[in-house]
């Protein structure tokens, strides 16, 4: 079953948002947009400040274009599972607009 993550809010700046959402790679398990995103535009893992531990968790940071939406959902999901296989996660981000 999949958990249902803290909803978070992001001000688009124009059609772009950026978003942050805490990931630990080393499990296999990665975000990635499922609805409301026409184009990501950039993005990377930064691991969490301190010293460098190998399996320690950070942020994946996603620079999106979006669609004329009120809501983006991203999942958490390992890459090599069959479509249709339930994500580990799901975050819905609110967006607001300046």
């Amino acid at each position: 079953m999949t958990r249902e993550g803290e909803p978070l809010t992001v001000t688009a700046t124009g059609d772009l948002v950026e978003v942050r959402l805490p990931e630990n790679p080393s499990t296999g398990y990665r975000w990635e947009p499922a609805s409301g995103v026409s184009e990501v535009v950039d993005a990377y893992y930064a691991q969490s400040s301190g010293p460098a531990v190998a399996g320690a968790g950070g942020t994946r940071v996603f620079r999106v274009r979006i669609e004329d939406v009120e809501e983006v959902l991203f999942v958490l999901r390992r890459s090599w599972e069959p479509p249709g296989h339930e994500p580990l996660e799901q975050r819905r981000v609110r967006i607001e607009r300046a």
